[in-house]
């Protein structure tokens, strides 16, 4: 799939930073919210700025109440919104130092 597109100097522009993914995830916050999600956010190579053409988007997500459904509903919609693999971690699951990982990379999408 190629998610690249020329601006007007013909140089080649990214569908997705860290700011596209953003975009298209918080336009479709109404799916998300119905799928239980209280709060989305961004952390790896999504959220530091620097993804490469096969990098997959590393999302955290809290739900009102986690359910395998939910999940695998979730990771399917989200793959969808974005046209790329999703590494999709639930907060309650991450420990240690995943954990301080994520904090150092964390970018908030949107709370529900």
């Amino acid at each position: 799939m190629n998610n690249t597109r020329r601006n007007k100097s013909g140089r080649v522009q990214d569908d997705f930073g860290t700011k596209p993914i953003m975009r298209k995830l918080q336009s479709h916050r109404r799916q998300i919210k119905k799928l239980g999600v209280k709060q989305l956010g961004l952390f790896g190579s999504a959220a530091r700025g620097d993804m490469r053409a096969n990098s997959d988007v590393d999302i955290v997500v809290k739900f009102d109440k986690t359910t395998y459904r939910r999940y695998l509903s979730l990771k399917i919609l989200l793959e969808d919104i974005l046209g790329r693999d999703v590494d999709l971690l639930t907060m309650p699951s991450v420990q240690g130092r995943l954990k301080k990982q994520i904090k150092k990379d964390y970018i908030n999408v949107s709370t529900y």
